[in-house]
């Protein structure tokens, strides 16, 4: 199983990435810390030169980049899109709208409750982590928390997709 991790706090990337491994052993864990290294993953998704992941783990908050003097610039309207607080929801739409990437399972996290990100969010409608049989085709959504056995319990009923 192929799981991709969008997470700009070194601390809470490790926790989940431990968590991952704890329960789906034979994961391979794939992390970025910015938008735009999404973005260019998703590019390589897209064109086939990497595998898709069969579920995506992203933050709602996370930098355009890491500030550096060739760091690259953000694209036009990023900031008017709330920058940083929206990045892990257009991540989800981008996901989502990628035919290839159709049977990716999403789920995203934040500090935020639910009905806060929400609003973000807007028409993306995010559904509480379920307890059984979760859809390939929804969105959904973890509360950060020292508590992780919701998402744990979630990554028990993911499996990859069909070949």
């Amino acid at each position: 199983m192929r799981i991709y991790v969008l997470e700009d706090d070194w601390l809470d990337e490790e926790d989940l990435t431990k968590t991952i491994v704890r329960r789906v052993p034979q994961a391979v864990v794939v992390t970025d810390q910015s938008e735009h290294q999404f973005r260019e993953r998703l590019k390589r998704w897209v064109e086939g030169s990497e595998p898709v992941p069969d579920l995506c783990v992203l933050d709602v908050r996370v930098r355009w980049t890491f500030p550096a003097p060739d760091a690259p610039k953000s694209p036009p309207g990023w900031d008017e899109d709330e920058g940083y607080r929206r990045a892990g929801i257009r991540a989800a739409r981008l996901i989502k709208a990628e035919p290839r990437l159709q049977h990716t399972f999403v789920v995203l996290i934040s500090a935020l409750d639910v009905h806060s990100t929400q609003r973000h969010a807007g028409d993306l409608t995010l559904h509480d982590l379920p307890l059984h049989s979760p859809s390939r085709e929804g969105v959904y959504f973890f509360e950060k928390s020292p508590e992780l056995r919701p998402f744990e319990q979630f990554l028990t009923l993911c499996r990859p997709a069909p070949a």
